[in-house]
């Protein structure tokens, strides 16, 4: 939007498509309609497609805007049937439905742009950095993206650190109360890896409502507590995680959208994926949890670091060297000439 803001006649509009309530084809088909009959009379000449939830419009996007210039943003370069993307979906759901982007790359005038879940590469620096830990609760809600991720990180630690123990704690109205008691219990050989924690409650209407205030617990928690969310990083409670680099993904997609503007066919352009990460960890809190920050990763950002003393005064010593050494440069040209 802020790209777009500057370009004369061209505006950006933003939807949300609150993938959280879909959770059959009634709803969905609800979202579908409601987003078409918005733009009836205003027919978009882009898109950005943020989640693969949203590329599922696909075919009624070219059927009512045409062959429009979409950029996908996603978790990871496939597609699947709507159904897949649900909330709360049976797990069941065979993964051969999963086909890769690239077989349809020609039906539709879209490329993509990678933002990885970096789970392994957290899942490697808990293990690191907390030395007694012998179990992992991994918290999260029904969405589609964190069942795919309980089936991803469950397989990767049962392979890589088998006497790891694993737990799924799924984020509904009724684990609140669990999610509290293991924030609360100081027991070091357990830690919780967190993803988003939404989940819907009945209002006095009998409508949805969005819940997602219980990760506040989190600063209460006597024990670190780690995040596949960047977002929660400067957040009271949270410790730290592995991410993309937020830099590149902006460049990417400011480089496709000013290509996309200019006319450019975007089904041309390559799908560009994420070749910077890094761990970040909030210094502050690192310490609050009592951990030693060398066990961090050797290439960790800190987030909340104090200044060292020559980082705060640096240039107050420099310009002091250097008016000292002139000084001393003066008095011995005024002593050569005496």
């Amino acid at each position: 939007m802020l790209q777009t803001s500057s370009i004369e006649d061209v505006s950006a509009d933003l939807v949300h498509i609150n993938g959280t309530f879909i959770r059959n084809d009634s709803l969905y088909n609800q979202m579908e309609e409601g987003i078409f009959q918005r733009y009836e009379k205003n027919k978009p000449d882009y898109l950005v497609l943020i989640g693969s939830i949203a590329f599922t419009l696909r075919d009624r996007i070219q059927k009512e805007w045409g062959d429009i210039p979409m950029i996908l943003i996603a978790n990871e370069d496939t597609y699947a049937p709507r159904e897949y993307y649900f909330t709360g979906r049976s797990i069941n759901m065979a993964d051969n439905k999963v086909a890769p982007l690239n077989d349809i790359r020609e039906q539709y005038n879209f490329t993509f742009i990678e933002t990885p879940d970096m789970y392994k590469e957290t899942i490697d620096m808990m293990i690191r950095m907390l030395p007694q830990m012998k179990r992992i609760i991994f918290a999260a809600d029904e969405l589609y993206q964190n069942q795919r991720l309980d089936r991803l990180i469950h397989s990767y630690i049962a392979s890589e650190y088998p006497n790891i123990e694993y737990e799924r704690l799924v984020g509904k109205e009724e684990n609140s109360k669990q999610l509290q008691e293991y924030l609360l219990t100081d027991d070091p050989t357990t830690s919780i890896l967190f993803s988003t924690w939404f989940y819907e409650r009945k209002n006095l209407f009998g409508s949805p409502t969005l819940i997602s205030g219980d990760f506040q617990l989190v600063a209460s928690s006597p024990q670190p507590v780690f995040a596949l969310r960047g977002a929660y990083i400067n957040k009271a409670g949270f410790i730290g995680g592995y991410f993309y680099d937020q830099a590149e993904l902006e460049k990417s997609l400011t480089d496709i959208i000013g290509q996309m503007l200019q006319g450019k066919k975007l089904r041309d352009i390559p799908f560009v994926y994420s070749k910077k990460s890094y761990p970040l960890v909030n210094y502050a809190q690192l310490k609050l949890d009592g951990l030693d920050a060398d066990l961090c990763p050797s290439n960790t950002i800190f987030l909340n670091k104090p200044l060292t003393f020559w980082q705060k005064y640096r240039w107050w010593i420099i310009s002091g060297t250097i008016l000292l050494l002139s000084l001393v440069v003066i008095a011995f040209i005024i002593y050569l000439f005496q």
